[in-house]
């Protein structure tokens, strides 16, 4: 994959350089593309992206961004090695799909603490429609994820720290999972 980032109105110190202003709030952009192919299925995306980080109080900020792209879904039944042809759960056919894609995602966060909430896959589109909307594969569905997450960060001695922390990932058709 490729990505980019970069933040806005802000003078750019190089990587590792960390400015701590308390009342400040910033713009962030960004950008990915990933491509990944297994036999003869493959899926791209690309994606823009948007951050705001903002102070809530002296020692607390929230950032919060949103994405929004493309996702390409190709299946070609030459690419897949198949022991019965005549299984119709594969079709014979070769498909392209692009399809939007949205998602969102909030961190709040100080020194000490962080907790964040995340939605992927947000518009739950099709993956399969129009012609190829018959047969085995008309139930293929993006389905929208949600994560929620919190930890701490603990001093164990003045050069090392202990972060423990918890992730929730969940579907609202669906029970959460750890």
């Amino acid at each position: 994959y490729l990505s980019f980032h970069g933040t806005l109105g802000r003078e750019y110190h190089g990587p590792g350089y960390h400015h701590k202003t308390e009342h400040t709030s910033w713009h962030g952009v960004g950008g990915m593309f990933y491509k990944d192919q297994t036999g003869g299925i493959s899926r791209s995306s690309y994606y823009g992206q948007y951050a705001y980080n903002m102070p809530i109080t002296k020692h607390v900020r929230l950032s919060s961004g949103v994405f929004v792209g493309m996702k390409k879904f190709t299946l070609d039944a030459n690419g897949l090695k198949r022991e019965d042809y005549t299984d119709d759960a594969i079709p014979d056919y070769k498909f392209s799909r692009l399809i939007p894609d949205l998602g969102f995602g909030f961190w709040l966060y100080s020194d000490t603490w962080f907790a964040g909430l995340s939605g992927f896959q947000l518009l739950n589109n099709e993956v399969i429609n129009g012609a190829y909307a018959e047969g085995p594969l008309s139930d293929a569905n993006l389905t929208s994820h949600y994560f929620l997450t919190a930890g701490t960060k603990l001093h164990i001695d003045p050069d090392w720290y202990v972060v423990p922390s918890v992730i929730l990932k969940g579907e609202f058709n669906s029970s959460f999972s750890t």
